[in-house]
């Protein structure tokens, strides 16, 4: 990982932590901003990814790729921004189920890294399974309560786990493999 890949991730786990903060604090209101930062965000990453295919990947092996990745992620982002109210839950529980395919993939990870004989694997398992966890206590708690605010409260902590991870992932030493 680069120096500034470094950063950027370091960046990132401190806005995760700081709209954790603000769950925890006021997590009514806190809905409503994160609605507003993850659609603004979607959609303008999918504007970029648009105007990117329209100038360089119209004509590249695979561009059609980007255009629909384009659509879909602006989208996405101005459905969430049309959210208000009671709908916003479906932003948490779309988000845990995110952090949920999160820790499928670090317990699938965490497998590899086992048969390969590392010793590492271990953090990477425990991660997955409170991320698997939490999405379960999500669901649940949205199903038995009628008031959300237990689901928010738990995807505030999964951010914090999230932006932990993303920390000591930004600041562990990357070995260099050379391939003869």
């Amino acid at each position: 990982m680069t120096k500034t890949k470094r950063v950027i991730h370091i960046i990132q786990a401190f806005f995760m932590m700081l709209l954790a903060l603000i769950l925890f604090t006021i997590p009514e209101e806190g809905i409503v901003f994160v609605i507003l930062i993850i659609g603004f965000t979607l959609s303008i990453s999918g504007i970029g990814t648009l105007i990117y295919y329209f100038q360089m990947a119209r004509s590249m092996v695979g561009g059609k790729i980007m255009l629909y990745r384009g659509i879909i992620v602006l989208d996405l982002g101005l459905f969430i921004l049309s959210l208000t109210g009671q709908q916003a839950i479906y932003l948490i529980l779309c988000t845990s189920a995110i952090q949920a395919v999160t820790g499928i993939f670090s317990i699938l990870r965490a497998y590899e890294t086992k048969k390969v004989g590392s010793k590492r694997w271990i953090l990477s398992f425990i991660y997955g399974l409170l991320l698997i966890s939490l999405m379960i206590i999500v669901v649940f708690s949205w199903i038995f309560q009628s008031e959300p605010i237990f689901a928010v409260y738990v995807y505030a902590f999964g951010l914090v786990l999230s932006a932990i991870e993303k920390a000591v992932k930004a600041c562990k030493k990357t070995a260099i493999a050379y391939i003869p």
